[in-house]
């Protein structure tokens, strides 16, 4: 005997909902890091003069990003947890999935665009979704000075990664719930 119209109906929404979201909800893996990165070394550049005012520039930064996604000058999955530099403005981050780089920064001049007379940094990141996360670049600029300063070379740590997700397990169980329903129903 077939279950009652309901009991079908139940189940047949929750098997929907589940795909729809479920679906949507494995495509949609962020990730968070703890983003520790030293530098030092910093050559003079784009009309610097004099040695570089801070050396080494160290920092530790919180980011939440969704991989496949495209980021740009995004102030809301960013947390400044330490920098021993000036900051004018909010920090910030670009990440491009295609080539995997992401661009930390303040967005004083948008992330990725330093200018003299600003308190301002980027730093480059590659693979910034893999494991291998590499250190690329960073240079800053001050309030006081021409120029930028920039190290090629430095330290980066990447800490925990993966941010679990319980929505597509709650509608896998809700599914299942329904046709529990609909087999005691028979």
């Amino acid at each position: 005997m077939l279950c009652s119209w309901p009991t079908r109906f139940f189940a047949a929404v929750a098997s929907l909902l589940a795909c729809a979201f479920g679906a949507g909800a494995a495509n949609a893996s962020p990730v968070s890091l703890t983003i520790d990165f030293s530098a030092t070394g910093f050559i003079i550049g784009f009309g610097a003069t004099g040695p570089a005012p801070v050396d080494p520039v160290i920092g530790q930064l919180s980011i939440t990003f969704d991989p496949p996604i495209a980021i740009t000058n995004d102030t809301t999955g960013i947390t400044v947890l330490g920098l021993n530099i000036s900051l004018g403005s909010p920090a910030a981050f670009d990440y491009d999935p295609c080539t995997q780089i992401m661009l930390i920064g303040g967005l004083q001049n948008g992330v990725g665009t330093v200018a003299s007379f600003t308190n301002d940094f980027e730093l480059q990141i590659g693979a910034a979704a893999d494991p291998g996360v590499l250190f690329e670049r960073l240079q800053y600029t001050t309030m006081d000075r021409v120029g930028r300063f920039v190290a090629l070379a430095g330290f980066l740590s990447v800490g925990p990664a993966a941010v679990p997700e319980p929505a597509p397990l709650l509608l896998i169980a809700t599914g299942l719930l329904g046709l529990v329903g609909c087999r005691r129903h028979r």
